[in-house]
């Protein structure tokens, strides 16, 4: 089941339903809200998609996961742009010697660049 209700289960028609009471200790409960609260999500919601899928992945997390996938894509492309540096292309025909170092370094320093953004993305989600 996805996090996303279908049509059929719009938070009004779930609410028509009996509700499901749950018995904790007070702690437990402060863990709970603790939790839901901080994977995005208010109780009832937290505690449905940890039912019925076993788990719950954060919004925040899959902001990151989003995030992260955005920086792959750009060291792929920088990665792509240092290959045809480094075997000749065809594209290169034409330029100096110097305008090709010079696309070089740029190319190696945007790599550095990517590379801390996802340092950064990684941090993020290592401290909440």
């Amino acid at each position: 089941m996805s996090a996303t209700p279908r049509k059929e289960e719009t938070p009004a028609l779930r609410r028509q339903g009996p509700a499901l009471r749950v018995y904790c200790s007070p702690d437990e409960r402060g863990r709970i809200e603790t939790n839901a609260r901080e994977a995005g999500y208010s109780v009832s919601r937290y505690l449905r998609l940890l039912g019925v899928n076993g788990s719950v992945r954060s919004r925040a997390d899959a902001e990151q996961i989003r995030k992260l996938a955005r920086v792959n894509a750009d060291q792929g492309r920088l990665g792509g742009l240092l290959k045809a540096l480094l075997t000749n292309d065809e594209r290169l025909d034409g330029r100096t010697g110097a305008e090709i170092q010079s696309m070089t370094k740029n190319t190696l320093k945007e790599i550095q660049h990517m590379q801390q953004r996802l340092i950064d993305c990684i941090r993020e989600i290592e401290n909440g």
